[in-house]
């Protein structure tokens, strides 16, 4: 079957279906494959292909969890510069930031990955090779203490509430968070 008699099937997909494979299309350069998926997309008010809503959200989202990532990457390597070049009492206090920002690293990382695995999303459809991120998500995991660690480590900055262990934020509770957002956007498409 040639991809051109496939596309006549392309109408009987849900965004959900069409959206992972026009990402697909997007990340190889295949403009053909695009123009076809767009086409074929049922349309909403003022003849736009439902398939842009999905798009723009997940492109949305993406964009959010790139920037969080990159702000918690500037706070590790902030709070290492200081750590090399500090001497005084505040050592404790960078190792702190170090810690949690690395933490909130790997779960924004593996949560990212939940959510995009979800949606049957290739990851790589997303972004553009960047050698400082990539080198940051391979590493920074390696080195992000668990959510027992970083409570063992700083009783002083997690303190119990109401009489119970404070719960740090999970991979799945992000995750969530992100397929909120995404129905919210998409009207739950």
């Amino acid at each position: 079957m040639t991809t051109s008699t496939l596309s006549k099937l392309y109408g009987r997909l849900t965004t959900a279906e069409s959206g992972p494979a026009f990402l697909a299309a997007v990340a190889r350069g295949d403009d053909v494959e695009q123009r076809r998926l767009f086409a074929a997309s049922p349309k909403r008010s003022r003849n736009v292909p439902d398939l842009t809503g999905w798009t723009f959200a997940v492109s949305l989202l993406a964009g959010e969890y790139r920037q969080r990532q990159w702000e918690l990457l500037a706070y590790l390597l902030f709070s290492e510069c200081h750590l090399t070049a500090d001497e005084g009492d505040d050592l404790e206090l960078w190792e702190f930031v170090r810690d949690t920002s690395a933490y909130r690293f790997a779960v924004n990382e593996t949560a990212w990955s939940m959510f995009v695995d979800a949606l049957r999303i290739d990851p790589d459809a997303l972004t553009a090779p960047e050698w400082l991120f990539d080198m940051a998500l391979s590493n920074v995991p390696m080195i992000a203490p668990t959510a027992g660690e970083l409570l063992a480590r700083y009783p002083k900055h997690f303190p119990p509430t109401d009489g119970k262990p404070l719960e740090l934020v999970t991979p799945g509770d992000v995750a969530d968070g992100w397929r909120r957002d995404f129905a919210a956007l998409t009207g739950g498409a």
